[in-house]
């Protein structure tokens, strides 16, 4: 059986148990960064006691499987549970027996986005649909030359995979003006305003969710001092959303501190140029714990960087892609805090059937996609998220409503 959070008295044990004898979380030195078990870090402080307790409560449920946060924001540990049961769509209209659908990838360098995509093209074949894919090239000139190419092949719908609608306002409209369905796939809806143009649904990558989860690990892992370096981009709101929840969670621990600063997808590709941010970073914080990476992009030149730095400091970052897993396999990276990419572009299918039936849209954690902790401790071998144990087996949700084998 998994453990479960506890209700508030045996908390009130936790919390004293954390006082004096805090759980131990094992961890292994690694060269590009290491993770000290929370018993080498100091007991946490009267007024963080409760929190480390319920952290390690979290910790411990992570690791026994996956877990559905109630919402994609959550800020405290009681925010999430065991996924024991299927928590997304328990019914859809009847698809369409015939679909086109163009994927724009946001950049065909990302192992996630590649991942979405090849979801989304599974999840379309098991409907009898076509799809042909492009690459934005990590540009809003990349994606609007994708949008153009897409839109003048008149399909039923696009399916965007992490492409910020504010970068392609007008190609949204023109999509609209064509009565082409949009989804947007890990993105969030824009701020309300003027001029403002959402894509038509979304299905939002429980990132934030998974940032809070590594947030309240780390909490537990350092007892309550955690010292973290949050790096972001900007660019794109479901990432940036995610390091200021990292950030207001770890503002709400007493002996914790955080250092921002920016992590832009542009420079990913330049090894050269992660090399000089984290450098800029780490010397900004000489005593810092943990290093939180917005995404796998680029992140081998991040272990080198701090390997060449001598600095021992936990890596720790989201999305749960091979590339993030497979280094913290090897002990490069402590943490990951991940969702199951291909599970994201069966949920995007499911939206474009419920479009195309003219029926209401899922919105945010209806969709269900869970979150998992993988650490050193329990990172599976193949670098897929969909091996961590525990995983819903979504695609035969999802087939069960739409009605084929």
């Amino acid at each position: 059986m998994k453990p479960q959070l506890k209700s508030s008295v045996p908390r009130l044990l936790l919390s004293a148990i954390a006082v004096t004898s805090v759980i131990a979380l094992s961890a292994c030195s690694t060269e590009g960064g290491s993770s000290a078990s929370s018993s080498s870090f100091d007991k946490p402080s009267e007024a963080d006691a409760q929190l480390v307790a319920d952290s390690h409560a979290l910790a411990d449920l992570a690791r026994a499987g996956w877990l559905a946060p109630s919402n994609l924001s959550p800020s405290s540990p009681s925010e999430f549970k065991s996924y024991d049961k299927w928590v997304g769509p328990t019914s859809a209209p009847a698809p369409s027996h015939t679909a086109t659908v163009v994927i724009i990838a946001s950049t065909k360098q990302s192992p996630p986005v590649n991942q979405s995509a090849d979801g989304i093209r599974q999840a379309a074949t098991a409907l009898g649909w076509k799809t042909s894919e492009l690459d934005g090239l990590g540009t809003t000139t990349g994606y609007e030359a994708a949008f153009d190419t897409a839109l003048s092949q008149h399909p039923d719908a696009i399916i965007t995979v992490a492409l910020p609608s504010q970068q392609v306002q007008g190609k949204l409209a023109q999509a609209k003006s064509q009565g082409i369905i949009t989804i947007g796939g890990a993105d969030v809806p824009p701020d309300k305003g003027a001029g403002s143009i959402p894509y038509d649904a979304y299905v939002e990558f429980p990132q934030s969710a998974q940032l809070a989860l590594v947030a309240f690990e780390e909490i537990a892992r350092t007892n309550g001092h955690a010292d973290s370096i949050v790096l972001t981009d900007p660019a794109y709101p479901n990432t940036d959303n995610g390091t200021k929840l990292y950030s207001s969670i770890m503002a709400g621990c007493k002996g914790c501190t955080t250092h921002k600063g920016s992590y832009l997808v542009t420079d990913t590709g330049d090894a050269g140029k992660v090399t000089a941010v984290i450098n800029g970073a780490l010397a900004n914080a000489p005593k810092a714990t943990t290093l939180v990476i917005p995404f796998s992009l680029g992140l081998p030149a991040v272990v080198q960087a701090v390997k060449d730095s001598g600095r021992k400091i936990a890596i720790v970052t989201k999305d749960g892609d091979s590339q993030g897993l497979s280094l913290t396999y090897d002990k490069s990276v402590w943490a990951v805090g991940g969702s199951s990419t291909t599970w994201l572009g069966w949920a995007s299918i499911d939206q474009v059937i419920r479009g195309m039936a003219g029926k209401p849209y899922l919105v945010g954690a209806e969709t269900g996609l869970g979150t998992a902790l993988v650490t050193q401790e329990n990172a599976p071998k193949d670098a897929s998220i969909d091996s961590v144990p525990g995983l819903p087996n979504y695609q035969a949700e999802y087939k069960k409503i739409w009605n084929v084998k």
